[in-house]
C-alpha cells in the first residue's frame, strides 16, 4: 500500500512539509519569546539557543541532511534503519 502524498517517508509529502513548517514556526515563536526576555540576559540566551535548534531542525528536515549522511554510510546489518544516528 502506497500513501504517496501523505506518506511520512516520501521526499515531498504533506507530512514532511508540515514538519518543516511546525519546526520553523517553533523557532520563530521561541525567538520572539527570547526578545521579550531582553532584561534577563541569562534566560534569553537559553531561549535563543533553543530557537536556533528548532530552525536547524527545520532546515535539516527540508534538506534531508541526516538521510544523506545515513545513506552514505555502508551499514547493512541490524543498524540498517538507524544509520543516521551513527553518523
Amino acid at each position: 500500500m502506497t500513501l504517496g502524498l501523505f506518506g511520512v517517508n516520501e521526499k515531498s509529502s504533506i507530512a514532511r512539509w508540515w514538519s518543516i513548517l511546525i519546526l520553523a514556526l517553533l523557532g520563530w515563536l521561541t525567538a520572539v519569546f527570547a526578545t521579550n526576555l531582553a532584561q534577563s540576559r541569562s534566560k534569553a540566551v537559553n531561549w535563543w539557543v533553543l530557537a536556533a535548534g528548532f530552525v536547524c531542525l527545520s532546515m535539516d528536515e527540508g534538506a534531508m541532511i541526516k538521510e544523506r549522511i545515513g545513506y552514505s554510510l555502508s551499514i547493512d546489518d541490524e543498524f540498517h534503519n538507524a544509520r543516521w544516528m551513527l553518523a
